[in-house]
């Protein structure tokens, strides 16, 4: 297992990737104003939450994938990125990409995993790698 605290990847700033990830986390931090999950869950005990991960998980992507497409003025001010739009994707990693189709095959921009666990600290099950989420 890795040792020390996890250190934030330097990004290259000449990457349009980069102003776009700031944007997008900019976005991500507005979420709570424009959130909308319509489905109400009563009579559970906050410690038995984990049961409904898979439930409670899809329907925050969906919303969390409505929501950042409404909040584009947000993530994509200079409309650099049109034709894009998140989408939610359960089968793949990661779960919400910003994608377009373009000559018959699906271009990636950005994507977003979400880790909902219910442990206090980190089991450190995934190791996080830049490698895995965009191209070296």
């Amino acid at each position: 297992m890795p040792e020390g605290k996890p250190e934030r990847p330097e990004l290259d700033p000449d990457d349009s990737r980069t102003t776009l990830q700031e944007n997008v986390r900019n976005a991500l931090l507005a979420l709570p104003g424009d959130f909308n999950f319509e489905h109400s869950v009563s009579g559970i005990a906050a410690v038995d939450l984990f049961n409904l991960n898979t439930l409670m998980g899809a329907g925050i992507e969906a919303e969390v994938v409505r929501t950042l497409n409404t909040l584009r003025k947000v993530w994509d001010p200079e409309d650099e990125w049109s034709g894009y739009s998140f989408e939610r994707s359960s089968q793949a990693f990661p779960e919400v990409r910003l994608v377009t189709q373009a000559d018959g095959a699906e271009n990636i921009g950005i994507g977003i995993e979400f880790l909902l666990a219910k442990e206090g600290e980190p089991s450190l099950r995934y190791q996080v790698s830049p490698a895995a989420c965009a191209p070296p």
